[in-house]
């Protein structure tokens, strides 16, 4: 029976939780009618609950759905072409790269030097 307790309240905390999270309802507290005392206001907004679970079951939906097919899909899949030999470079350029991906590279290194700095400067 504790466990049953347990379960509605660990549900019902999950509920304010998200609830309050994701805009199910809004508390507003007021000043009383007679001195001292306070009020307060419970809206629930029912049409945006229904959305959200909605949205929630159709995406629990599609997750399954994409781990099925995946699980559905064959893992051994081998590459049936054969690699093919390196061209031969000259002495002093590495085997596999050329001029070209050379200079991708020292452009790739230039940009990721000046974001650096553009983010030093947002630090400062």
């Amino acid at each position: 029976m504790r466990n049953l307790f347990a379960l509605v309240g660990a549900g019902t905390i999950a509920f304010v939780g998200f609830g309050w999270y994701l805009g199910w309802y809004s508390l507003t507290r007021q000043p009383g009618t007679t001195a001292g005392t306070q009020r307060f206001q419970v809206d629930l907004h029912p049409t945006k609950i229904t959305d959200d679970v909605h949205k929630g079951i159709t995406r629990v939906g599609e997750i399954t759905d994409r781990l099925s097919d995946d699980k559905a899909a064959p893992k051994d899949q081998t590459n049936t072409t054969e690699p093919t030999a390196p061209a031969s470079k000259s002495a002093g350029e590495p085997v596999g790269a050329t001029s070209s991906d050379q200079s991708n590279i020292f452009q790739s290194l230039q940009n990721v030097k000046n974001a650096g700095s553009g983010i030093r400067q947002l630090g400062n």
